[in-house]
């Protein structure tokens, strides 16, 4: 039996009702040279239906991608998505007038970056900004990453989150961890399994319960107790999962 299908039926061992959690970039989908080009791994559609379909499951996904980003996935309709970190779970994110100042200081200094790097660019947020190097050079798309996060000190209140050839800078604080706590709370989940790759994912697994399952996905250090390869063990992990579940 693989790991991941042992982490399904230890998953469906555990009380329910159960909270599925799940990243979408290097999870639920491969990392890819632009976010535009991300498409969901072969099966996940399917087996996130009939997951949905299950008695006593919810299903969530938690991104850092805007919550209007993330509207372009088929996720099925009872699926709780949240994006921008826990920030956008559907209502409107309206910045107060000192948000919304050094919302437009922090855009300033973004732009600055990419123009440092060749193949840079700039991802807009409700209520930040993304700097992107994954098409630039090595040692451009690094340095410019560096002088970000350099001018990025200088502001007050900024939270600044590093990702893959990322970096990120918010006006306003938000966690994944605490969008699964809400998530826990307004589902009366006994047991969370939480899926993710990315450092910001480390937030949620830290903050797991006895019962719980957190997987780290990829390589990297990780407080998470199980990890899988990639995408594609995500993949037998939600389908074995079904079975277990008797989805």
């Amino acid at each position: 039996m693989s790991l991941a299908a042992e982490l399904a039926a230890l998953t469906a061992s555990r009380p329910r009702p159960l909270l599925v959690g799940l990243d979408l970039d290097g999870t639920l989908a491969p990392i890819v040279a632009h976010p535009d080009l991300t498409e969901l791994s072969p099966g996940v559609g399917d087996a996130l239906q009939r997951l949905d379909a299950a008695g006593d499951v919810a299903l969530a996904v938690v991104s850092g991608r805007s919550f209007a980003d993330l509207g372009r996935f088929a996720f099925p309709g009872s699926t709780r998505v949240v994006g921008s970190h826990g920030l956008e779970d559907g209502t409107p994110l309206v910045l107060d007038d000192t948000e919304t100042r050094r919302l437009g200081q922090v855009r300033i200094v973004a732009r600055e970056a990419a123009d440092r790097a060749a193949g840079a660019w700039v991802e807009q947020k409700p209520a930040g900004v993304v700097l992107h190097v994954r098409k630039a050079s090595e040692e451009d798309g690094s340095a410019a990453l560096a002088w970000f996060g350099r001018q990025l000190e200088a502001l007050p209140a900024v939270q600044v989150r590093p990702s893959h050839k990322a970096l990120e800078a918010s006006v306003r604080p938000g966690t994944k961890a605490a969008a699964i706590g809400r998530l826990r709370h307004t589902t009366g989940a006994r047991t969370v399994l939480y899926v993710g790759d990315d450092v910001t994912d480390e937030d949620v697994f830290v903050a797991l319960g006895p019962h719980d399952l957190g997987v780290k996905v990829g390589e990297g250090p990780t407080v998470a107790k199980h990890r899988l390869h990639g995408p594609e063990d995500v993949v037998v992990l939600l389908a074995t999962l079904v079975k277990e579940l008797g989805a």
